[in-house]
């Protein structure tokens, strides 16, 4: 009875848990490099705060380019990718959760505090000479998108790692005249580095777009994952833990 107790005493919910692989990509506040930040990131923390210790055994493989990241979850050698704005042209290839990561319904843009442009609407792009934005942006603002199409010669494509960093400094150096990302995380940056010569331009989208955990459409266990995901983020905002999370990062909760 003495070995049969202390062998059932070893079998933890992970001995005999379901592997999963998420992969992700630095995007602070969201997903960060605790090296460099000291924080995980708010959506990397919620995450694990539901799967750690579950019926699922989750390992985190990090993946230098975005557009890398999701190639690997749409075509099915990875399970999920921890956070990413998406948009309807490529939603088909994922699971979405119910319960989202993110929600924004602001278009944004950083630019240089001693510039006078001004976002009013897709026109007004017209008088930037150089627009970066991340390689492989899907437009929410269809005008926007059609803009691009049109203006393909004033748009800067980064990709790689420290891009926000790199995008701040080629702003700086008149490289950039206006860099498009995320509210939330062009406040994060601007607020959590002190930084005091740039500031945000925003426009109400005619559309809201969600962050989501993006499950792989190639695995049939997919709707198995979300469900379980946006069961325990229900948990987690019910409890407060989410709210605890979030004020880590100097963010509120977007429901």
């Amino acid at each position: 009875m003495g070995v049969l107790g202390l062998s059932c005493s070893l079998l933890s919910p992970q001995a005999n848990a379901e592997h999963l692989n998420f992969i992700w990509n630095a995007y602070c506040p969201f997903t960060c490099e605790r090296d460099k930040t000291g924080q995980p990131g708010y959506a990397m923390e919620v995450v694990k705060a539901i799967f750690d210790n579950s019926k699922y055994k989750v390992e985190y493989t990090y993946a230098l380019s975005w557009n890398r990241a999701m190639t690997q979850v749409e075509n099915g050698e990875k399970d999920a990718i921890v956070f990413s704005f998406h948009g309807p042209e490529s939603d088909h290839l994922y699971v979405i959760p119910k319960q989202s990561l993110a929600w924004e319904n602001q278009t944004s843009f950083a630019v240089k505090k001693t510039s006078k442009w001004q976002f009013r609407d897709a026109n007004s792009l017209k008088t930037l000479q150089y627009i970066g934005v991340y390689k492989g942006t899907v437009w929410i603002d269809k005008t926007i998108g059609k803009f691009e199409q049109d203006n393909i010669n004033k748009f800067v494509y980064l990709a790689g790692d420290d891009i926000v960093k790199r995008a701040f400094d080629m702003l700086r150096r008149g490289r950039l005249d206006a860099w498009e990302d995320s509210q939330t995380l062009l406040n994060y940056h601007i607020y959590i580095n002190g930084i005091e010569d740039l500031r945000i331009e925003t426009l109400v989208k005619p559309h809201s777009s969600t962050g989501d955990l993006l499950f792989s459409g190639k695995n049939p266990k997919s709707k198995e994952y979300a469900a379980f995901f946006s069961a325990g983020m229900k948990q987690l905002r019910k409890s407060g833990k989410l709210k605890i999370i979030l004020e880590k990062y100097g963010l509120k909760d977007w429901q």
